[in-house]
C-alpha cells in the first residue's frame, strides 16, 4: 500500500486544482461541510489502518504454504496480479452492496452527496478490521508474493481514485473496457434504477459478464449518495450511524437466526 500513501499528494493536489476549477465555474460540485467529512474521514482510515486490527493479512498468510507456485516480478506477472486483484476487487465490492455486515462500512463511501475528489478520500474505518481481505486469496494461491500483490492493489486504487469526477466525458472505446468515470458516477447514484450497478474497479468487463453493468439514461439525472441520507456534518456519527443501526437491530432481534440473517 506504501505507493498510495506516495500517491497521496498527488491526490490532494488535484483535489485543490478541482476545487479552484468548481469555484470558477461557479461552484456547485463541492460543499465545505460534506468535503470536511470526506477529508476527515480519510485520515481517520489511514490512521485506523496502522492500528494492529486487521485480520486479513494474518489469514492471508495462513494461505502462502498453498500456493501452486512462486511467481518472480516482471511486467507480465504484475499485469496478471492485477487482474486476480480486480476481479477479487469486483466480487468483494458486490458484496459489501449485498451484505449489511460489509455495508456497515462501505455506506460511509456512499453517503455524500456529492461526487469529486473528496468523496473518493471518504473511506470507512472498520475495513481493515473485518474481513474483505479474502479477494486477495487467488493472488497468494497462484503464488505471488506481498510486494507484488501490494503494487497491484495500489495501482488500482490510484486509479480508482481519479474515477470520481463529474469533470470527465466519455473516454470513447475505452469505455467498453475500463470503469470509467462515467460507470462510476451511475454507482455513486440513488434512483432506483441505478442501485448496485458497475461495481468494477479496474475494469468494468466483470460488470459486462455478471449482469451488473448499467448506462446512464438519458434524461435521468444522477442523484448523488443513499436512499436514507444521514443529514450530519459530524464525522464520527458518519462513520459509525450504520454500525450503531446494526447493533441495534440485532439486539431487538428474536433469536439467533434472525440475527445472523441480519447480516447477510
Amino acid at each position: 500500500m506504501n505507493i498510495v500513501l506516495l500517491a497521496a499528494p498527488v491526490f490532494i493536489l488535484f483535489l485543490l486544482i478541482d476545487l479552484i476549477l468548481d469555484a470558477r465555474r461557479g461552484g456547485g460540485r463541492y460543499d465545505p461541510d460534506d468535503t470536511f467529512v470526506s477529508l476527515v474521514l480519510g485520515l481517520g482510515y489511514l490512521v485506523v489502518g496502522m492500528l494492529p486490527f486487521a485480520l486479513g493479512p494474518p489469514l492471508l498468510s495462513m494461505l502462502v504454504p498453498y500456493a501452486i507456485s512462486d511467481v518472480a516480478l516482471s511486467a507480465g506477472s504484475l499485469l496478471f496480479c492485477i487482474l486476480l486483484v480486480d476481479f477479487g476487487a469486483y466480487w468483494s465490492h458486490r458484496l459489501q452492496h449485498r451484505w449489511r455486515f460489509w455495508w456497515v462500512d462501505h455506506v460511509v463511501h456512499h453517503n455524500s452527496s456529492r461526487f469529486n475528489f473528496a468523496t473518493a478520500l471518504r473511506m470507512g474505518w472498520f475495513y481493515d478490521v473485518m474481513l474483505k481481505w479474502f479477494y486477495l486469496a487467488p493472488a497468494v494461491l497462484v503464488g505471488f508474493d506481498v510486494e507484488t500483490i501490494s503494487l497491484a492493489i495500489g495501482m488500482v486504487l490510484i486509479y480508482q481514485f481519479f474515477q470520481h469526477s463529474e469533470q470527465f466525458g466519455s473516454w470513447g472505446f475505452l469505455e467498453a473496457v475500463l470503469c470509467t468515470p462515467t460507470h462510476h458516477r451511475l454507482h455513486h447514484a440513488s434512483n432506483p434504477e441505478y442501485l448496485d450497478r458497475n461495481f468494477g474497479a479496474l475494469l468494468i468487463i466483470w460488470d459486462r459478464l455478471f449482469g451488473t453493468f448499467a448506462e446512464i439514461r438519458p434524461g435521468v439525472p444522477i442523484r448523488f449518495g443513499v436512499t436514507e441520507p444521514i443529514n450530519t456534518s459530524n464525522p464520527l456519527r458518519v462513520a459509525v450511524y450504520e454500525v450503531v443501526a446494526l447493533a441495534r437491530d440485532i439486539a431487538a432481534a428474536p433469536d439467533w437466526r434472525s440475527r445472523v440473517r441480519l447480516l447477510f
